[in-house]
């Protein structure tokens, strides 16, 4: 099968290398085989959400929000929404749900789901 070849090339060239790259460029070097065969995948998820926040913030910086970014891990982010925006923050979220523009700067345009789940802020005092 197409996919059992392409891990046996990756797998080759990893060793061969002393590495595993992402789509984008990022290196491991864990050569154990379910490591380089996962990495890539994984990398190019993570990478593809680091694209998704940075127009996110620049969406938020451009209508002058105080609504922000907390933190970010992998293919997950956390917004911190100041209650009176959360209908804006919503509205930018929807315009950006699904469309990943120009992806590995070859016009490739990915869409890509994103899951919003809200959770009250009753715990900052």
């Amino acid at each position: 099968l197409g996919v059992t070849r392409y891990q046996q090339q990756l797998t080759t060239e990893s060793y061969n290398n002393g590495y595993v790259s992402s789509p984008y460029g990022r290196r491991s070097y864990k050569l154990a085989p379910t490591e380089i065969v996962n990495y890539p995948i994984q990398a190019f998820s993570a990478d593809l959400n680091k694209q998704r926040i940075i127009l996110l913030e620049r969406l938020f910086r451009e209508e002058h929000l105080w609504s922000h970014v907390w933190i970010e891990n992998h293919d997950a982010a956390e917004i911190d929404i100041y209650k009176p925006e959360l209908e804006q923050v919503k509205a930018i979220l929807s315009s950006i749900d699904t469309d990943i523009p120009n992806v590995l700067d070859r016009d490739i345009n990915m869409k890509l789901p994103m899951e919003l789940k809200i959770h009250p802020g009753g715990y900052w005092s």
